[in-house]
Protein backbone atom coordinates (compact mmCIF):
# COMPACT_ATOMS: atom_id res chain seq x y z
CA UNK A 1 0.00 0.00 0.00
CA UNK A 2 1.24 3.45 -0.86
CA UNK A 3 2.38 5.48 2.10
CA UNK A 4 0.76 8.85 2.77
CA UNK A 5 3.82 10.85 1.76
CA UNK A 6 4.00 9.20 -1.68
CA UNK A 7 0.27 9.75 -2.18
CA UNK A 8 0.66 13.41 -1.23
CA UNK A 9 3.49 13.82 -3.75
CA UNK A 10 1.39 12.14 -6.44
CA UNK A 11 -1.53 14.47 -5.67
CA UNK A 12 0.75 17.52 -5.84
CA UNK A 13 2.14 16.37 -9.19
CA UNK A 14 -1.40 15.81 -10.46
CA UNK A 15 -2.51 19.31 -9.44
CA UNK A 16 0.57 20.70 -11.20
CA UNK A 17 -0.19 18.62 -14.29
CA UNK A 18 -3.69 20.10 -14.47
CA UNK A 19 -2.22 23.61 -14.18
CA UNK A 20 0.30 22.75 -16.93
CA UNK A 21 -2.58 21.54 -19.11
CA UNK A 22 -4.48 24.79 -18.53
CA UNK A 23 -1.37 26.75 -19.59
CA UNK A 24 -0.86 24.53 -22.64
CA UNK A 25 -4.48 25.02 -23.74
CA UNK A 26 -4.13 28.80 -23.38
CA UNK A 27 -0.80 28.86 -25.27
CA UNK A 28 -1.14 29.90 -28.93
CA UNK A 29 2.51 29.97 -30.02
CA UNK A 30 4.72 27.61 -31.97
CA UNK A 31 4.26 23.98 -30.95
CA UNK A 32 0.95 24.67 -29.19
CA UNK A 33 -0.59 21.35 -30.23
CA UNK A 34 2.36 19.27 -29.04
CA UNK A 35 2.36 21.18 -25.75
CA UNK A 36 -1.30 20.22 -25.19
CA UNK A 37 -0.72 16.57 -26.08
CA UNK A 38 2.33 16.36 -23.81
CA UNK A 39 0.39 17.91 -20.90
CA UNK A 40 -2.57 15.59 -21.49
CA UNK A 41 -0.30 12.55 -21.64
CA UNK A 42 1.38 13.51 -18.35
CA UNK A 43 -1.98 13.92 -16.62
CA UNK A 44 -3.18 10.59 -18.02
CA UNK A 45 -0.07 8.83 -16.75
CA UNK A 46 -0.48 10.30 -13.28
CA UNK A 47 -4.14 9.24 -13.18
CA UNK A 48 -3.20 5.64 -13.99
CA UNK A 49 -0.05 5.38 -11.93
CA UNK A 50 -1.10 3.89 -8.64
CA UNK A 51 -3.56 1.64 -6.93
CA UNK A 52 -5.12 4.84 -5.56
CA UNK A 53 -5.19 7.24 -8.51
CA UNK A 54 -5.13 10.95 -7.60
CA UNK A 55 -8.57 11.57 -9.11
CA UNK A 56 -9.71 13.88 -6.32
CA UNK A 57 -6.62 16.08 -6.76
CA UNK A 58 -7.29 16.32 -10.51
CA UNK A 59 -10.92 17.26 -9.92
CA UNK A 60 -10.05 19.89 -7.29
CA UNK A 61 -7.53 21.42 -9.71
CA UNK A 62 -10.26 21.79 -12.34
CA UNK A 63 -9.40 18.95 -14.72
CA UNK A 64 -12.89 18.24 -16.08
CA UNK A 65 -13.62 21.62 -17.76
CA UNK A 66 -10.22 21.71 -19.43
CA UNK A 67 -10.54 18.08 -20.56
CA UNK A 68 -13.96 18.88 -22.02
CA UNK A 69 -12.35 21.75 -23.91
CA UNK A 70 -9.70 19.34 -25.25
CA UNK A 71 -12.47 17.06 -26.56
CA UNK A 72 -13.82 19.67 -28.95
CA UNK A 73 -14.45 18.54 -32.52
CA UNK A 74 -11.76 19.56 -34.95
CA UNK A 75 -8.97 18.77 -32.50
CA UNK A 76 -6.28 16.31 -33.62
CA UNK A 77 -6.91 12.65 -32.83
CA UNK A 78 -3.91 12.44 -30.50
CA UNK A 79 -5.36 15.24 -28.35
CA UNK A 80 -8.85 13.72 -28.39
CA UNK A 81 -7.50 10.30 -27.45
CA UNK A 82 -5.44 11.59 -24.52
CA UNK A 83 -8.33 13.74 -23.20
CA UNK A 84 -10.76 10.80 -23.42
CA UNK A 85 -8.18 8.56 -21.75
CA UNK A 86 -7.86 11.01 -18.83
CA UNK A 87 -11.64 11.01 -18.49
CA UNK A 88 -11.67 7.19 -18.61
CA UNK A 89 -9.28 7.03 -15.69
CA UNK A 90 -11.27 9.62 -13.72
CA UNK A 91 -14.45 7.62 -14.41
CA UNK A 92 -12.80 4.57 -12.83
CA UNK A 93 -12.61 6.47 -9.53
CA UNK A 94 -15.11 6.60 -6.71
CA UNK A 95 -18.79 7.08 -7.64
CA UNK A 96 -18.82 10.69 -6.42
CA UNK A 97 -15.72 11.41 -8.52
CA UNK A 98 -17.31 9.81 -11.57
CA UNK A 99 -20.32 12.11 -11.20
CA UNK A 100 -17.99 15.06 -11.79
CA UNK A 101 -17.82 13.93 -15.44
CA UNK A 102 -21.41 14.95 -16.20
CA UNK A 103 -20.26 17.96 -18.30
CA UNK A 104 -18.08 15.65 -20.43
CA UNK A 105 -20.77 13.09 -21.25
CA UNK A 106 -22.31 14.81 -24.31
CA UNK A 107 -18.92 15.07 -26.04
CA UNK A 108 -17.91 11.54 -25.09
CA UNK A 109 -21.16 10.31 -26.65
CA UNK A 110 -20.72 12.52 -29.72
CA UNK A 111 -17.26 11.05 -30.35
CA UNK A 112 -18.78 7.56 -30.68
CA UNK A 113 -19.99 8.53 -34.16
CA UNK A 114 -18.45 8.21 -37.59
CA UNK A 115 -16.76 11.63 -37.42
CA UNK A 116 -14.24 10.28 -34.92
CA UNK A 117 -11.42 7.83 -35.47
CA UNK A 118 -11.82 4.27 -34.18
CA UNK A 119 -9.25 4.81 -31.43
CA UNK A 120 -11.00 7.95 -30.17
CA UNK A 121 -14.44 6.31 -30.36
CA UNK A 122 -13.18 3.25 -28.49
CA UNK A 123 -11.61 5.36 -25.74
CA UNK A 124 -14.85 7.33 -25.36
CA UNK A 125 -16.80 4.06 -25.15
CA UNK A 126 -14.42 2.90 -22.44
CA UNK A 127 -15.00 6.13 -20.46
CA UNK A 128 -18.77 5.80 -20.88
CA UNK A 129 -18.64 2.16 -19.77
CA UNK A 130 -16.90 3.23 -16.56
CA UNK A 131 -19.51 5.95 -16.02
CA UNK A 132 -22.39 3.54 -16.66
CA UNK A 133 -20.86 1.02 -14.27
CA UNK A 134 -21.22 3.43 -11.34
CA UNK A 135 -24.91 2.86 -10.89
CA UNK A 136 -28.41 3.49 -11.99
CA UNK A 137 -28.32 7.28 -11.68
CA UNK A 138 -25.42 7.71 -14.11
CA UNK A 139 -26.74 4.96 -16.37
CA UNK A 140 -30.02 6.85 -16.64
CA UNK A 141 -28.17 10.07 -17.47
CA UNK A 142 -26.32 8.29 -20.28
CA UNK A 143 -29.53 6.76 -21.61
CA UNK A 144 -31.31 10.12 -21.54
CA UNK A 145 -28.38 11.67 -23.44
CA UNK A 146 -28.61 9.04 -26.17
CA UNK A 147 -25.57 6.83 -25.49
CA UNK A 148 -27.30 3.53 -26.32
CA UNK A 149 -27.63 3.79 -30.10
CA UNK A 150 -24.09 5.03 -30.88
CA UNK A 151 -22.61 2.30 -28.66
CA UNK A 152 -24.74 -0.31 -30.42
CA UNK A 153 -23.64 1.01 -33.84
CA UNK A 154 -20.01 0.53 -32.85
CA UNK A 155 -20.67 -3.20 -32.71
CA UNK A 156 -21.93 -3.56 -36.29
CA UNK A 157 -18.70 -3.71 -38.29
CA UNK A 158 -15.99 -6.04 -37.11
CA UNK A 159 -13.54 -3.62 -35.51
CA UNK A 160 -11.68 -5.94 -33.14
CA UNK A 161 -11.17 -4.44 -29.70
CA UNK A 162 -13.58 -1.60 -30.50
CA UNK A 163 -16.44 -4.11 -30.66
CA UNK A 164 -15.39 -5.65 -27.34
CA UNK A 165 -15.14 -2.25 -25.66
CA UNK A 166 -18.54 -1.15 -27.04
CA UNK A 167 -20.10 -4.45 -25.89
CA UNK A 168 -18.62 -4.00 -22.42
CA UNK A 169 -19.89 -0.40 -22.22
CA UNK A 170 -23.34 -1.51 -23.39
CA UNK A 171 -23.41 -4.26 -20.78
CA UNK A 172 -22.72 -1.69 -18.06
CA UNK A 173 -25.35 0.60 -19.53
CA UNK A 174 -28.08 -2.04 -19.43
CA UNK A 175 -26.84 -4.04 -16.42
CA UNK A 176 -28.81 -2.16 -13.80
CA UNK A 177 -32.07 -2.75 -15.61
CA UNK A 178 -31.34 -6.46 -15.21
CA UNK A 179 -29.69 -6.49 -11.80
CA UNK A 180 -31.66 -4.07 -9.66
CA UNK A 181 -32.04 -5.81 -6.36
CA UNK A 182 -29.66 -8.67 -7.17
CA UNK A 183 -26.59 -7.10 -5.59
CA UNK A 184 -24.47 -7.36 -8.73
CA UNK A 185 -21.64 -4.85 -8.79
CA UNK A 186 -19.99 -3.18 -11.75
CA UNK A 187 -16.38 -3.64 -12.65
CA UNK A 188 -14.61 -0.47 -13.78
CA UNK A 189 -11.80 -0.67 -16.28
CA UNK A 190 -8.81 1.57 -15.76
CA UNK A 191 -6.91 2.33 -18.91
CA UNK A 192 -3.20 2.20 -18.15
CA UNK A 193 -0.31 3.62 -20.21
Amino acid sequence: MMIEEEQSILETHTSSAVEDLKSAVAYQGKGAMQKKVTALRELRRLLSRSEFPPVEAALKAGAVPILVQCLSFGSPDEQLLEAAWCLTNIAAGKPEETEALLPALPLLIAHLGEKSSLSVAEQCAWALGNVAGEGEKLKNVLLSQGALLPLARMMLPNKGSTVRTAAWALSNLIKYALSVGTGLQSCNRTNQN
